[in-house]
């Protein structure tokens, strides 16, 4: 892969993530507080989640475990970690870290 295709691809991955971030953000807050499930328990609960997800892929990549969620695959939950953490980075840059 040469050093466009590598950039190409990481564009098409970051557009990827934010219509997945726009699409599933409705789900677990209100349009005008997007940030106020994730500011509940700041960022020792995204550090909690990511910690979650770091066992499924670690399952599922080292361990021989196969996904028993439908449609759930190893990249999405890749993906959950970047969109989680690039979360975490808005909520601390917008001062909305409220974890103690």
């Amino acid at each position: 892969m040469t050093s466009e295709e590598r950039d190409c691809r990481l564009a098409a991955i970051h557009r990827d993530d934010l219509a997945v971030v726009t699409a599933k953000g409705s789900d677990y807050a209100p349009a005008g507080d997007v940030l106020r499930n994730l500011r509940r328990h700041g960022s020792k609960g995204v550090v909690v989640r990511l910690g979650d997800k770091y066992e499924r892929l670690n399952q599922l990549l080292f361990h021989g475990k196969r996904a028993n969620v439908s449609g759930e695959t190893i990249i999405d939950t890749i993906r959950d970690m970047r969109i989680y953490c690039a979360l975490l980075q808005a909520m601390m840059e917008a001062g909305e870290d409220t974890a103690d």
